[in-house]
């Protein structure tokens, strides 16, 4: 499973875009991030 920090962020409806630059500026998130977790069982994850 690969998880983008983008698609996290910007995946949620409803928000404000404004809000969200703001938020993003603020938290100084790097939209370009991943993390990459492989499914080690049926219910875990390793990241």
């Amino acid at each position: 499973m690969d998880v983008w920090a983008d698609k996290l962020i910007n995946g949620v409806a409803g928000i404000d875009p404004q809000r969200r630059a703001e938020l993003i500026k603020v938290l100084d998130i790097d939209l370009s991030w991943r993390c990459f977790c492989l499914m080690r069982s049926r219910w875990t994850l390793m990241c």
